[in-house]
């Protein structure tokens, strides 16, 4: 109990306090590989399986490293909380368009339990959940919510219902058009 408490008052001091940024410039698709690759043992153990759709040429974006792995983080685990008897989770990134700025869009998509209609919206809520007691604070979208805007960017959440999976898009500004680049992960 002594360490849910922890967890819960970290979390909620990082949902409240706004520390310095690094903004850096970051190429997604290896922010995302990173953060698969640190929870890879969990998502092996919990018999999920991680397909990457990644386009070869992808702009890169203005970001803070460490806030965009809490955002990739809290979504893997989310995914893999929705999968408890394991599943498949597609992580895509290609080039979009935000208004008419150049922009890079991810998806994070499991086949697992679903949102139902009632929930998409206090998802964003602070303190909602719907994970049993002691395994979610009801912080994490929010959070995500808040990195997400705060690189000017926008997140969605797509559900059909109950055992139908969940899709969450992010879709942030890139800094170019990842044409000269062709790098692919």
């Amino acid at each position: 109990e002594v360490d849910r408490m922890a967890s819960l008052v970290n979390n909620l001091l990082q949902f409240s306090r706004r520390s310095h940024r690094q903004v850096s410039t970051v190429d997604p698709r290896e922010e995302i590989t990173n953060s698969v690759e640190f929870v890879h043992y969990h998502l092996r153990t919990h018999k999920i399986e991680v397909v990457r759709e990644f386009v070869d040429s992808l702009p890169t974006i203005q970001a803070d490293r460490q806030q965009l792995r809490q955002l990739f983080l809290n979504l893997l685990t989310n995914a893999s909380d929705a999968m408890p008897q394991g599943g498949k989770l597609t992580v895509r990134a290609a080039a979009d368009r935000l208004g008419e700025t150049p922009a890079v869009a991810l998806e994070f998509a499991d086949t697992g339990e679903g949102i139902t209609a009632g929930n998409l919206e206090k998802i964003w809520g602070p303190f909602f959940t719907t994970k049993p007691e002691g395994r979610g604070t009801g912080l994490g979208m929010g959070i995500c919510r808040r990195i997400v805007e705060e690189h000017a960017g926008t997140i969605s959440i797509q559900s059909e219902g109950t055992g139908r999976g969940t899709t969450v898009r992010i879709v942030l500004p890139a800094t170019d058009d990842g044409a000269a680049r062709g790098v692919s992960i």
